[in-house]
């Protein structure tokens, strides 16, 4: 498979059904409890949930990025 196919397959799966977010909502809730109660974290419980909210974001965005990305490159060949 050649490699600009392989990355927007990729991207675009990433993107089917919000599977990347799902994956960032999922592994946040598993150490979310661990993490607020942690005593020696190396951030405060804000910044681990502002970090949450910027990977859910960039789940949500970049795929499509990747994907215009991949279609420029193709028109440009």
């Amino acid at each position: 498979m050649p490699l600009l196919t392989a990355v927007d397959t990729c991207a675009r799966v990433a993107a089917d059904g919000g599977w990347l977010g799902g994956l960032v909502d999922a592994r946040s809730r598993l150490i979310r409890a661990a993490v607020h109660a942690d005593p020696r974290k190396p951030a405060t419980n804000d910044i681990f949930e502002s970090d949450v909210t910027f990977l859910q974001q960039f789940a949500r965005l970049r795929p499509a990025v990747v994907v215009a990305e991949v279609e420029a490159l193709r028109r440009g060949q």
